[in-house]
């Protein structure tokens, strides 16, 4: 016959614990075929397998009836009540039916969990109350509602029904894990690269959605006017080169601290008056205005200048 060692001596200062304990060494009193024992034996093996501490209970417990402390039932029967105070059932009760699923919790530690606490309830039919409460504290709410569909729903079915529901959310969440993980592999990430054309066409229509500032002013021309009157329409901007905005408005510029706007205006074409005594200097007519400027730079060969200002 295989040896088996009696459980690790029992913990006093933890009372709770003698539940868990004592079922311990009911296994180990019908493995080791103790209970075929004399009474004596089978008290003298509890104690000792519970520890020094408990020949001091022992000696405290009170029995009813003369004898009763030579028979193991009645012993054991005493520890379970010095241990296990009496429960409220109502309360237990009240635990039982405020239990639902956790957030994180599974199907089996939740179904374990109502067991522990109905253990404690005194219900007529365990087993129907812990499928009512499966039903109906499953954190799964489309579950829940095929569940209460079914007339002749039992707790195994139940309970093998929610197991089938969470293994199956794992499954599809492993495969959306690793079609992610292919994608990347593949050089095809999941997220979309933004596309040049677009970021330039909705940059070029960024004057566009803001008409005017905080000031009241337009945010193309820097001044103010009347709807569609902007001077910026079709002007094309002197710091970035794009159309419908000036440079005092661009949004590209970077290192520019300060821009002072001027008025523009057109003169026109331009005619050179050249002398042959002053070689580096030339008349021009300005305005029907004849105005000497110094050449800079120029061919002295160059005879006729003509140039348009913007």
């Amino acid at each position: 016959m295989a040896k088996f060692q009696a459980p690790e001596k029992f913990d006093f200062s933890r009372p709770s614990g003698w539940q868990d304990w004592s079922t311990r060494f009911a296994r180990y009193r019908t493995a080791t075929k103790l209970h075929k024992d004399e009474d004596a034996v089978q008290i003298s093996a509890l104690i000792y397998a519970m520890g020094s501490q408990a020949e001091h209970v022992f000696k405290t417990l009170v029995f009813d009836v003369a004898g009763d402390e030579d028979k193991y039932d009645k012993v054991i029967e005493k520890f379970h009540n010095y241990f296990i105070p009496k429960r409220n059932i109502i309360h237990e009760r009240a635990r039982f039916h405020q239990r639902s699923q956790a957030p994180g919790e599974s199907v089996e530690e939740f179904v374990r969990a109502l067991y522990e606490i109905a253990e404690h309830c005194n219900f007529s039919d365990q087993d129907e109350f812990v499928r009512d409460r499966v039903v109906i504290g499953l954190s799964d709410r489309n579950i829940s509602e095929k569940l209460q569909m079914k007339a002749d729903l039992t707790l195994e079915t139940a309970i093998q029904t929610a197991r089938q529901a969470e293994l199956v959310k794992s499954q599809i969440r492993d495969q959306g894990g690793h079609k992610h993980v292919e994608e990347v592999k593949k050089g095809r990430p999941s997220k979309k690269k933004n596309n040049p054309s677009t970021h330039q066409q909705a940059q070029g229509h960024q004057y566009n959605k803001h008409s005017h500032n905080d000031r009241g002013t337009c945010s193309r021309c820097a001044r103010t006017h009347g709807q569609n009157k902007c001077p910026a329409i079709g002007r094309r901007c002197r710091a970035c080169n794009k159309m419908d905005h000036f440079a005092c408005c661009c949004r590209t510029k970077k290192d520019v601290k300060e821009v002072t706007e001027r008025d523009e205006f057109f003169l026109g074409a331009i005619t050179s008056c050249y002398s042959h005594e002053k070689a580096w200097e030339v008349t021009l007519k300005v305005g029907n205005t004849p105005t000497t400027f110094k050449i800079d730079n120029w061919s002295r060969h160059q005879r006729n200048i003509s140039s348009d200002i913007l």
